[in-house]
């Protein structure tokens, strides 16, 4: 499976500027569809307890924290044997969201979808 794209991002060290949080919303639906179609056959794991446990969701659980997120991310790691897809559905400032779930002005959910029968690394 090739996971070729480009897709904006926004350094996640760096004040976003308006036009670049226009870019980042514009671009959510498409990365969206790709995550879906990439992960079809994934096993999917949403990311709590600051990132240090996962639990496991469908495709149908992420709507919902879709619809209330302003902009996505993805991202992958993979080496031989080993492939995981990470979306990030954030809001506000992606440079605040990295490190805060849960806040009103900004925050991020992270999504990984990993190869069936493997749990996340990242």
């Amino acid at each position: 499976m090739s996971l070729v794209q480009h897709y904006p991002q926004v350094h996640d060290r760096l004040i976003a500027l308006d036009r670049d949080l226009d870019i980042l919303r514009q671009s959510k639906s498409e990365i969206l569809a790709f995550w879906d179609s990439a992960t079809v056959s994934m096993d999917l794991y949403l990311s709590v307890d600051r990132g240090k446990d996962y639990v496991s969701v469908s495709h149908q659980d992420v709507r919902p924290i879709d619809r209330r997120t302003e902009w996505a991310n993805i991202w992958k790691w993979e080496n031989g044997n080993f492939l995981e897809v990470v979306l990030q559905l954030g809001w506000g400032q992606p440079h605040e969201a990295a490190y805060r779930r849960g806040s009103l002005t900004s925050g991020s959910e992270y999504v990984h979808g990993v190869r069936s029968g493997c749990r996340p690394i990242g």
